[in-house]
C-alpha cells in the first residue's frame, strides 16, 4: 500500500482485548498502523449493532487454504465503543 489512507472489508477470525486476525483478499504490510472497526449485534437490543474500533499495527501477515490473513496487535476497549441504531449513533461510556 502506498501510505495512504486506505479502506478494504475482511472478516475476524478471532478477536480479543488485545487484537485480532483478519481474513481480507488484500493485507496491509507488517508494521502498518491500522484501524479495525467490528460490527457486532447488541446482546439486549434487536434493532441495535455495537461498533468497536482498535487501532493497532499489523504484527504477521499469513497464507492459508488460499486466503490471506493479519494479525493486528491494538486494544480493544470502552473509549472505541459505540451503539448503532437505525442509523443513529450512540456514544456508549
Amino acid at each position: 500500500m502506498n501510505g495512504s489512507e486506505q479502506t478494504e472489508g475482511g472478516f475476524t477470525k478471532d478477536v480479543s482485548l488485545d487484537g485480532a486476525l483478519v481474513v481480507s483478499s488484500r493485507c496491509p504490510s507488517v508494521g502498518v498502523a491500522v484501524r479495525i472497526e467490528l460490527l457486532l449485534p447488541a446482546p439486549y437490543e434487536m434493532e441495535c449493532e455495537l461498533r468497536v474500533e482498535c487501532i493497532g499495527k499489523v504484527t504477521r501477515i499469513e497464507e492459508r487454504n488460499g486466503y490471506r490473513e493479519f494479525y493486528v496487535q491494538g486494544l480493544f476497549d470502552d473509549q472505541h465503543l459505540t451503539t448503532l441504531t437505525s442509523n443513529i449513533s450512540a456514544i456508549v461510556g
